[in-house]
């Protein structure tokens, strides 16, 4: 790894850390605020839970919007976290075996597909993916700014490119646009 991709890297790291501190003192202000809320009205709490239970059930017969495909488990962790921070529900494969699998179970609104996966490229992922449900928007990310033109990608109906280093405005930019949030 050259000075530039560990600055690039670090600056990722670092935009991530500071991120996650305005998350956290969000976090905490929030659980202040139930704190409160619970002190003064104990009823609160068990509508509260009763609430949490139906919305894990929702969740579950719903699925994951977002299907995160890269066979690099670091570049999956920081990407699943930044999405989860962004309010995305996301399920993750390190192949194109097992996102086929999970695409074949859960219909996902986005497909975030790396282009070089160990058994299969990200444009013939995007294929079958799109194959399996039309309506699946597909994000590709690279390494190589120059990895696909931009003719296949209009072929292949795909909404974005991400070039790695991937920074999180970005990943969340082009998530918020596929999924019309935007």
């Amino acid at each position: 790894m050259g000075l530039s991709e560990k600055v690039d890297l670090l600056d990722l790291i670092i935009h991530t850390l500071r991120e996650h501190e305005e998350k956290l003192d969000s976090l905490i202000f929030r659980l202040e605020v139930l704190y409160l809320a619970i002190q003064q009205n104990p009823d609160f709490l068990s509508a509260l839970l009763r609430g949490a239970a139906r919305e894990k059930r929702s969740e579950e017969e719903e699925g994951s919007s977002v299907l995160l495909v890269d066979d690099d488990e670091d570049l999956v962790d920081t990407l699943k976290m930044i999405l989860k921070a962004g309010g995305y529900k996301v399920d993750t494969a390190s192949s194109g075996e097992q996102a086929l699998k999970k695409a074949r179970k859960k219909r996902f609104k986005l497909a975030i597909v790396d282009m070089k996966l160990p058994d299969i490229t990200g444009s013939e992922l995007a294929k079958v993916l799109k194959g399996l449900n039309e309506d699946t928007d597909i994000v590709l990310i690279t390494g190589y700014s120059s990895f696909i033109d931009g003719q296949e990608a209009l072929d292949l109906d795909i909404q974005d490119i991400l070039v790695k280093p991937i920074k999180a405005k970005d990943l969340l930019k082009a998530t918020a646009r596929s999924l019309g949030k935007m």
